[in-house]
């Protein structure tokens, strides 16, 4: 249930964000309110959420976000690929994520675990090349949607949503 408003939660700020967006885009003052706004939202769901545990390179998510912005437009085909391979990826981290939050709740450190967790990374989905995708995810709708984005801003609303307590 606390899940289910979680996801309820994100996915009603995501919808105000780009209903907006028709503002945004004309203005630097939108723009970068925008901008930063969706940079922030990124690292807190990344941070407060299941995806916590997953550890990403926020260098190369970084780099992921920088080169969507970079791109002339966006196919729907490839934007629809990654994000079914982010749904294998997450499959198959699920598992090892529910594992470490159970542990969390009851207190035990993964190195106190008496299981064996399962991996979250492997020869198919390596953190570096999830990491990468999961920052270009996170834009992509965005550049299809030909919802304009300050770079510069998004990194630093992306970092200083990493870096809250």
């Amino acid at each position: 249930m606390k899940r289910l408003f979680k996801m309820c939660c994100i996915a009603a700020i995501t919808a105000s964000m780009v209903s907006c967006a028709g503002s945004a885009k004309n203005t630097s003052e939108g723009l970068d309110s925008l901008s930063y706004t969706v940079g922030a939202q990124s690292a807190l769901s990344l941070k407060f959420t299941e995806m916590k545990y997953l550890d990403f390179d926020t260098e190369r998510m970084c780099q992921g976000m920088k080169d969507v912005l970079s791109m002339e437009s966006v196919n729907e085909e490839e934007m629809m690929a990654l994000q079914q391979e982010i749904m294998g990826y997450v499959m198959f981290a699920q598992q090892g994520i529910y594992m470490r939050m159970m542990n969390e709740q009851m207190g035990v450190s993964e190195e106190d675990s008496e299981v064996e967790l399962p991996a979250l990374y492997n020869d198919k989905y390596t953190r570096e090349d999830m990491s990468y995708k999961m920052g270009r995810s996170a834009i992509m709708s965005l550049k299809f949607n030909d919802i304009n984005i300050d770079e510069a801003t998004l990194i630093e609303g992306f970092n200083d949503g990493m870096a809250a307590q």
